[in-house]
Parts: C-alpha cells; sequence; structure tokens
C-alpha cells in the first residue's frame, strides 16, 4: 500500500512538473521572418511573417492598430530610411515600417498593444531589426524592436495578436499575453 502510494505521488509529480516547465516567461523575440527575393531596401515588398501566429501581417481596420493576418504571403512590408538609398538594410539600422496602407508607429492604445497606423509624425523611423550585423537577412528568424523592445505574435483577448516580448508567457510552444494568461487557462496563472 505504501509502495503505491508513492509511486502515485511520484506520477503526480511528474505530471505537474511537465505542465509547470511547459509554461515559460517571455517568448521567443526572433519571432519574424522577412519572406522574399532580393534585398531589403527602401521601397522593395516582402511579407512579414510571425512563426508564433504562423501568419502574415497585413492591414485590417480594427480598434487599436489596423494590423491584421493573413494566411499567405502578401508583399504588404516594405520599409523606409530617413536617409533613403538603394543599398541593402542593415541589423540595428533604423527604419519605418509600412504594412498595405499605413505605417506602424508606437503610440498608447486604449485597445491592444501600444502601436498606431492612423498617425505619422517626423519620428516614424523608430524600428530596427536586431539580427546581430550586416545586411538584414532575408528568410530567417530575426527580432522586430521599437525603441528597446521586440514585438512577438501572441494571443490576446483584445485587439490584434501582437504583444510586447516582455509581456508574454509562452505555452505548449505558444506565445500568449502575460496579462490575459489567466483567461486562457494557462496553467499556474490564475
Amino acid at each position: 500500500m505504501k509502495s503505491s502510494f508513492h509511486k502515485t505521488t511520484l506520477v503526480a509529480s511528474i505530471a505537474l512538473l511537465t505542465v509547470f516547465t511547459s509554461v515559460a516567461q517571455a517568448g521567443n523575440p526572433a519571432d519574424w521572418i522577412i519572406e522574399g527575393n532580393g534585398s531589403l531596401v527602401d521601397g522593395a515588398r516582402f511579407s512579414l511573417r510571425s512563426e508564433d501566429q504562423g501568419s502574415y501581417l497585413r492591414y485590417q481596420d480594427r480598434a487599436g492598430v489596423n494590423l491584421g493576418w493573413s494566411n499567405g504571403a502578401n508583399n504588404f512590408m516594405r520599409i523606409e530610411r530617413a536617409s533613403g538609398g538603394n543599398n541593402p538594410l542593415q541589423c540595428g539600422e533604423p527604419f519605418a515600417l509600412f504594412i498595405e496602407k499605413e505605417y506602424i508607429i508606437y503610440e498608447k492604445q486604449n485597445i491592444g498593444i501600444n502601436l498606431s497606423s492612423r498617425t505619422r509624425n517626423k519620428n516614424y523611423y523608430q524600428w530596427k531589426f536586431d539580427c546581430g550585423g550586416g545586411p538584414v537577412p532575408t528568410n530567417a528568424p530575426l527580432k522586430l524592436t521599437n525603441g528597446n523592445s521586440a514585438i512577438v505574435g501572441c494571443k490576446r483577448i483584445a485587439g490584434v495578436n501582437i504583444c510586447w516580448a516582455g509581456d508574454v508567457i509562452t505555452y505548449k510552444g505558444k506565445n500568449y499575453r502575460l496579462a490575459d494568461a489567466c483567461r486562457f487557462r494557462i496553467p499556474g496563472t490564475c
């Protein structure tokens, strides 16, 4: 009897440990892949894919930032640098991010992530790809940052499924907004 109790306790403990080790803070910030041919230069069109979402960023009219997802490559992303030019964008070099119809900038929102596509101001060269050094590679995972914060695909209750990397929890290989994790019934978050 005593041996059976210990075996049951051990099995239950291993099961709980498995659940909790599958929950991790902060998703993989290298969540983005620029799909397309050639170098990333001003005006060239590419598709921007989130590995977490398995989808491509696109324009979608909504409360918060006007972003949504499409299932297929769409060539809706392009960059613009303050200096312009035909040289490839370098890792860490600032640029303006354009998705389908609008530029995306940091701006406080009441719904969703603090990004906006409704305002174009003189400081919209606020994005960088953090990828080590040299030209920004295409068809390889990259970290997309605004200021010092990376953004990643994630599940959230309201707004487009994008979060700041520091505001997510990863469960079973998917990112969730930490503040919404309990509502998604992620173990240990309620």
